[in-house]
């Protein structure tokens, strides 16, 4: 009944199509009873830090697993300590979010009109999806020029049914201006997110 709702309330603004990203166990019950049609999927990209400690969660004995973990994780690390990083010059400051606002609002006018199926990055909207998710807690690092916000990174911890004691990082939404310096800028605020996942002890 409730997603029955949803669908009348996005007919009653004129949405002609909507979209859901299902798990494995939603998928079918989007499939059978509500009727929706899978029509693609989505990439999960992932870097792992504790590569042992992964490994011993989701090896179920297997000694192989283990072993390759031994020697895959110093690897991975100093991999990860040498790889160049991406320059800021000292007019981008990276700083944690105070509170959504218009100037983050401006932003996505600007990004916004380039992109299509995505939901429109309003203060209202970050406010709802971001502040005020009732059984999720998200950190925002945002980048500032003497323009004002150029972009910003929203991340999470999250855990996991299938293993115990395992404990993910996802990047949840990117947002960079389009100027030249965009690509640095992102990737900038995706290391910034990386490291402070690393150091609240992601896998």
């Amino acid at each position: 009944r409730m997603v029955h709702h949803a669908h009348q309330a996005a007919a009653d603004v004129g949405i002609s199509t909507t979209y859901a990203v299902a798990g494995p166990g939603s998928a079918p019950w989007y499939g059978s009873i509500l009727r929706y049609k899978e029509v693609g999927s989505l990439s999960l990209i992932v870097r792992p830090w504790r590569v042992r400690r992964m490994a011993e969660a989701v090896s179920n004995g297997q000694k192989w697993i283990n072993a390759a973990a031994m020697i895959a994780s110093p690897v991975s690390r100093m991999v990860y300590a040498v790889w160049p990083r991406p320059r800021l010059g000292r007019e981008i400051d990276l700083r944690p979010l105070e509170a959504w606002g218009g100037e983050h609002e401006r932003l996505w006018e600007v990004v916004g009109p380039k992109l299509s199926h995505t939901a429109a990055r309003t203060e209202r909207f970050l406010q709802w999806r971001y502040a005020n998710a009732p059984t999720r807690q998200y950190e925002v690092i945002v980048a500032h020029s003497s323009t004002g916000v150029v972009g910003y990174v929203v991340f999470r911890k999250r855990g996991t049914h299938h293993a115990d004691g395992l404990v993910f990082g996802s990047i949840v939404d990117l947002v960079v201006g389009a100027e030249g310096r965009g690509t640095r800028i992102g990737a900038s605020l995706v290391d910034a997110a990386i490291d402070s996942l690393q150091r609240d002890g992601v896998h």
